[in-house]
């Protein structure tokens, strides 16, 4: 009898050690599976990262664009204004012949098309809005990604008996 108890506990302890080595190769795969899930995230927050600078490069660029055209904007304004009030004072005071107050008014003319052209700015800040309301977004999407992750950790970390 003493044999067959001895075979038994060798069986015995075959079997915990087979379910030991299964429960080693079970836990090396979710480490595999969880190296290969955080490679794939780390390789999509780099994505996410990459995406994100493009954009806010663009924003500044965009609004770098938009400041200089609505400087250029101002002082054709300016000069305008300028190049009108002198050519009324030199029709007013027939200090310069038709011929070359023609020319000036034609002039002014080119003046206008830059001063007046506002639905370039317009466009721009459009777009520009729409690139800092899709930058939002995605901090948004983050926060709430990581919102999720942290909760269900802490839940996990409430229900857990340990």
């Amino acid at each position: 009898m003493k044999e067959k108890t001895k075979i038994s506990e060798d069986t015995k302890i075959s079997e915990d050690t087979k379910i030991s080595e299964d429960t080693k190769i079970s836990e090396d795969t979710k480490i595999s599976e969880d190296t290969k899930i955080s490679e794939d995230t780390k390789i999509s927050e780099d994505t996410k990262i990459s995406e994100d600078t493009k954009i806010s490069e663009e924003i500044s660029k965009l609004r770098s664009n938009i400041a200089k055209i609505e400087e250029i904007v101002s002082k054709a304004n300016t000069t305008k204004g300028n190049k009108r009030n002198l050519l009324k004072e030199a029709k007013e005071g027939k200090f310069l012949p038709k011929s070359e107050i023609k020319k000036f008014s034609t002039d002014i003319g080119n003046f206008d098309k830059i001063a007046m052209d506002k639905d370039l700015i317009k466009k721009a800040k459009s777009k520009l809005i729409r690139l800092e309301l899709e930058m939002a977004l995605k901090e948004y999407t983050t926060l709430q990604d990581e919102y999720a992750k942290t909760y269900s950790e802490i839940e996990s970390q409430i229900t857990s008996r340990f």
